[in-house]
């Protein structure tokens, strides 16, 4: 494909939002529907190409997204498909469907266009750290020049209508990726779970293993929009994004009084395993990494900055490697070249 992601850089990536050292991104995705047409799953394949149509000739009449491009997925293939997951650009559920479907990508892929996944059109927008507000007020905009010019399916009394009833009402997901590693060790998750629940929030891992999660990696997102305005939307997921920030440095700042050596041992084994391995598998990878990001927050590791290690995470994942490598690489091929890159990163 000629827009060649793998060589373009994720704004979020760089590591430099507010909370950066927990937060590894925000995210909102506002669902939005056509009148005139059924849910994308009740839709023909012409009606699919229609839609697709639509929207395309608004963003690239109006120039909503400018230098952006248009990934169809039905032209890339499968790597490619699963790479812009990997990077939060698209919902794993756009895999899933069918037919004329695909995203309109901004240069830094911090704000996207999904068209016809669950929702004929979903705007997304992504921001390093602790960044809610700054990326509703940009996507707001965009929703409002559309609105004036699409007529969506909303009813008075349960506002915008969506595939999912989750998401009825405001139409408003919103999400964060938390790293986590002392809450995770002290065992605090599961309180903060049942926390979240009673303010319809969910929090849950990114990755398992049969023993732990893996990585210390969590997403925190609101379950449901009815009867709530955009705006508190915003705030409860702020305010518990804030709760957990607190709870987690302040765990941190105690681990470092009472245990410290501990964990400069834990993460001078995890330098040693970067530093030296051959193979590394992703699960490995992704709980040496953890503990590698934790030193960087903690400085009690200045050879590596957050960016780089967040661009280390991207690149590690298996679509990245596949598509570095040539894809359908069995596991032993990946865990080579992933222990290769962290190698690289931290041998000096």
């Amino acid at each position: 494909m000629s827009y060649t992601i793998l060589d373009t850089p994720a704004a979020w990536v760089a590591g430099d939002g507010p909370d950066a050292d927990i937060v590894l991104y925000t995210q909102c995705r506002l669902a939005r529907n056509f009148a005139d047409f059924p849910y994308t799953k009740q839709c023909s394949q012409p009606e699919k190409k229609a839609i697709e149509e639509r929207i395309l000739d608004l963003i690239k009449g109006l120039n909503i997204i400018p230098d952006g491009q248009y990934l169809s997925f039905e032209d890339i293939d499968p790597c490619e498909a699963n790479i812009l997951v990997e990077r939060g650009v698209v919902p794993e559920s756009i895999l899933h469907h069918d037919g004329p479907r695909g995203v309109y990508i901004s240069p830094d892929q911090s704000l996207n266009i999904c068209i016809n996944t669950g929702d004929h059109l979903t705007l997304t927008g992504i921001a390093s750290g602790s960044q809610l507000h700054d990326i509703w007020f940009q996507m707001n905009t965009l929703d409002d020049i559309l609105a004036r010019l699409l007529d969506y399916a909303f009813d008075d009394r349960l506002g915008y209508l969506t595939h999912a009833l989750s998401n009825t009402g405001a139409g408003l997901y919103t999400t964060a990726i938390l790293h986590l590693p002392v809450t995770a060790m002290n065992q605090a998750i599961p309180a903060i779970g049942e926390r979240v629940r009673r303010t319809r929030h969910d929090i849950h891992p990114i990755y398992t293993s049969r023993e732990a999660d893996s990585g210390d990696l969590f997403r925190i997102t609101n379950t449901s929009t009815l009867g709530q305005s955009e705006d508190e939307i915003l705030f409860n997921l702020k305010s518990q994004i804030a709760d957990i920030i607190l709870k987690e440095k302040t765990a941190r700042t105690e681990m470092m009084n009472t245990a410290f050596i501990q964990i400069e041992d834990r993460i001078s084994r995890a330098l040693g395993i970067a530093a030296h391995a051959r193979i590394l598998a992703f699960e490995e990878a992704i709980t040496v990494w953890s503990t590698l990001r934790l030193g960087v927050a903690n400085g009690l590791l200045d050879r590596i900055t957050m960016g780089q290690l967040n661009e280390l995470y991207l690149s590690s994942q298996h679509a990245h490697l596949d598509a570095k490598l040539g894809q359908n690489c069995d596991e032993l091929t990946l865990s080579i070249e992933r222990a290769d890159m962290f190698r690289a990163c931290f041998t000096t």
